[in-house]
């Protein structure tokens, strides 16, 4: 899962839209201990939020993964063997 998908932005949303679903999305987080493991499994816990984030904001780090997403995108894509 794309970090813009797990906090729920575009990949042109600016940084106060990815504050603001940063925010909204750790609010949502279940309160249980059960529903926090759950949540570390499938890759939505506040760690991977927070690491969304600090990504996200960074001009640097967010071309950097930007780049890597798109060269894993075209990878993914290529026949096999090429």
């Amino acid at each position: 899962m794309s970090l813009y998908l797990l906090l729920g932005v575009s990949t042109n949303a600016d940084e106060a839209a990815i504050r603001c679903a940063h925010r909204a999305a750790c609010a949502a987080l279940p309160a249980s201990h059960l529903g926090r493991l759950e949540a570390w499994v499938t890759g939505r816990s506040q760690r991977h939020l927070d690491h969304a984030l600090a990504v996200l904001v960074d001009p640097a780090r967010r071309e950097r993964y930007d780049r890597d997403l798109l060269r894993n995108l075209v990878l993914a894509q290529a026949p096999p063997g090429h």
